[in-house]
């Protein structure tokens, strides 16, 4: 509903509503001078006090503040709601005993709702201050998420409401004590307006750094418990609701009848081990929703992926489509959704495995919904770090993947990797929608055959009002880039979606312009790092002139390995050298190697390969080593895969040489390589240990 238009800007009031309760006089003190400090003068605190705080506020000689009476026993509903009953503004905005306002806070909330008669809330960011009044940990919230606001209380009491919407909302409600904010805020949000942000730190509350960001209270827990079940209720949503890990977030799940079949789509060529361990994880993962795989053949020619395929033929639901030609992602996947039966389609990736079930029904449980258009997996690396959960825009020059790397149960930035939100985009990897969003939306871009046609297809999706979301509970391994080799189009990609979305390409509205455009992990932009982390720093300092030591000195001792094997005579069998040192970083992250390996005789290949170098990643370093030995030979051929971003193939013939560049973007503690011969002798198999060295 449309509401009246609040008076002319220079005459709204606000009214501030509080509980005081005894003791609190000082930290009432602290919210008033704040409140006296405003740009904006039509103001008012309310405050329910108990008849002992009641007595100290004379003391504060304050005009401002009307005292109206409150038992001891009663929670802060009814606390806010005789407030609300005396209150004389058209905006009421809560604050606790010691919480305090920026300056400008009540001028920018009048504003803005002062520029929308359809705006009911404004929400803004926060920060503590501790004891000694330094800033710290600073909450730069997402624009309005609706999906995250039913998982957590990510707006907290950090809101300006209309009194209005207030009254039609129905008030507060002492059922949920000690958080009725979030009851109240839920019930605004089913008015059917969007809530307006403040991008900027307007509210301060008192709190040491370290401290948890909601406290592992059971009143608290199930407080919340009860206002998210009762949104789900009101809402026609049948679900349960599960308190999570992260004291205050919940899980709804919604009780899905599983009956709309999914169509996996997965596209492939050749890489045979991958391909089965895909397919046979997500059979046996599937649990009770109706499945068909689809994969689609971009031009497989090696025997063993033949073989597989006519193994996967007789599993029930399985199909093969040939599509060769060049590759091009958008193209197979539109091939394969074209042929696919489900009413649900799910993009993902050959390199992608299946640990455990309930990911496809979490994803059901998320993409059902009428306004969802899509939703992501959290997807992980072997080590089990963090791969993928959602997409930012606007980092790294580019995309990003929020939190990568960070450790699985991590809660991420304000629990927002624990609980299902809004994104921008997800990663193509795992992604499911309906199949009539999919078709309506025109499918994947087959103008961008390798890179962003994933973020354009979600772009497209919120431009038809639709919501996309990342869903935590759906949880899959991802060994990224082992399917296939890299492509170098994301330059060409990112200009075709810069010259399609313009700024929105560059612009978050789930990513603070306040965090940090050169990492993942939503570290604030502004903190200076030398001056408020001195040790932080030269810690950083020391490692990375250690870093160059051990590159030098690997280089060096490559260097001397690969002259000394490249020396041996031709009698001595093959030679393998590994120029370990002279690494090239690109974009901070990836480090190269060459390899080389070189047969000049007749005889069958003996083939030792050591890796033994330095692999940068962020602020870490790794080492690694693998050694495998196999007698091949002549005019076979070995394929290496190591489940970071690199595969290539190495042939073998009475006499070969080739140069080949590995290229690792690694930040696991532990990856896998395989070595799959292409001649008697089936699969050698050796692991790679990466330890973090610290």
């Amino acid at each position: 509903m449309p509401w009246r238009r609040v008076r002319a800007a220079a005459r709204v009031r606000v009214s501030v509503l509080m509980r005081v309760l005894a003791g609190e006089g000082p930290a009432v003190a602290r919210s008033l001078a704040s409140l006296r400090n405003q740009r904006r003068r039509d103001w008012e605190i309310v405050a329910a006090a108990t008849p002992p705080a009641a007595a100290s506020l004379p003391a504060l000689h304050a005009p401002e503040i009307r005292v109206v009476e409150l038992d001891v026993d009663q929670g802060p509903a009814v606390a806010y709601e005789r407030c609300r009953a005396h209150a004389a503004g058209e905006l009421l905005v809560l604050l606790a005993p010691g919480e305090t306002l920026a300056p400008s806070a009540l001028q920018k909330a009048v504003t803005l709702l002062e520029s929308s008669d359809d705006t009911a809330v404004v929400y803004a960011d926060e920060d503590c201050i501790g004891a000694s009044g330094s800033h710290h940990t600073p909450f730069l919230r997402p624009d309005w998420s609706p999906e995250y606001l039913l998982s957590a209380l990510y707006i907290d009491r950090a809101f300006f409401v209309r009194r209005a919407a207030v009254d039609a909302a129905g008030g507060f409600r002492a059922d949920y004590d000690p958080v009725p904010e979030w009851d109240l805020l839920l019930r605004l949000s089913e008015l059917g307006r969007p809530f307006a942000h403040v991008r900027e730190v307007l509210f301060h509350r008192p709190g040491e750094p370290g401290k948890a960001w909601r406290p592992a209270d059971p009143a608290l827990i199930a407080a919340g418990r009860r206002a998210v079940a009762d949104a789900c209720r009101r809402r026609g949503i049948a679900a349960e609701v599960d308190p999570q890990a992260v004291a205050g977030t919940y899980r709804v799940r919604r009780t899905t009848r599983l009956t709309r079949k999914v169509s996996l789509v997965v596209p492939f060529r050749d890489g045979a081990v991958l391909l089965e361990r895909c397919v046979r994880s997500v059979l046996r993962h599937a649990g009770r929703v109706p499945l068909e795989i689809v994969l689609v053949d971009n031009g497989s020619t090696e025997t063993e992926t033949a073989a597989l395929l006519r193994e996967l033929a007789v599993e029930p639901g399985t199909r093969v489509l040939s599509a060769p030609g060049r590759f091009n992602y958008s193209a197979l996947v539109n091939r394969g959704a074209a042929a696919a039966t489900g009413d649900v389609l799910c993009l993902l990736n050959s390199d992608v495995e299946a640990t455990s079930s309930g990911w496809l029904e979490a994803l059901l449980d998320a993409v059902e919904q009428p306004e969802v258009g899509a939703v992501g997996a959290r997807l992980l690396y072997p080590d089990g770090s963090v791969q993928h959960a959602g997409v930012i825009l606007g980092v790294l020059g580019g995309t990003g993947h929020a939190h990568r790397f960070a450790p699985r149960d991590a809660p991420g930035y304000f629990a927002n990797m624990a609980v299902v939100r809004e994104v921008s985009a997800v990663t193509g990897a795992c992604l499911a929608t309906r199949r009539e969003t999919f078709e309506r939306a025109g499918g994947l871009d087959e103008a961008l055959p390798v890179a962003y046609n994933d973020v354009d297809f979600c772009l497209r999706l919120q431009e038809q009002g639709l919501r996309v979301l990342y869903a935590p509970y759906a949880e899959l391994l991802h060994h990224e880039g082992a399917s296939r080799g890299r492509v170098d189009a994301a330059v060409e990609a990112r200009a075709y979606m810069m010259r399609r979305w313009g700024a929105r390409f560059e612009t978050d509205p789930y990513y603070h312009p306040g965090l940090t455009r050169t990492s993942e992990d939503y570290a604030p932009a502004l903190v200076p790092t030398f001056s408020s982390r001195p040790a932080a720093f030269a810690s950083l300092q020391g490692r990375r002139l250690r870093w160059l030591v051990q590159d030098l000195g690997a280089g060096m001792r490559g260097w001397f390995d690969m002259v000394a094997s490249l020396a041996r005579p031709a009698a001595g069998g093959p030679a393998v050298a590994l120029l370990a040192g002279a690494p090239v970083a690109v974009r901070g992250k990836v480090n190269r190697y060459r390899i080389r390996i070189v047969n000049s005789g007749l005889l069958p290949l003996d083939v030792s390969l050591t890796l033994d170098g330095s692999i940068r990643v962020a602020d870490e370093e790794r080492a690694f080593r693998v050694a495998t030995t196999r007698a091949i030979e002549a005019g076979a051929t070995l394929d290496l895969a190591c489940e970071t971003d690199w595969c290539e193939r190495f042939a073998f013939s009475e006499a070969s040489g080739l140069a080949a560049v590995l290229t690792s973007g690694s930040a696991t503690a532990c990856c896998e390589l395989r070595a799959t011969l292409h001649a008697p002798g089936a699969i050698d198999i050796a692991r790679v240990e990466q330890p973090l060295i610290t």
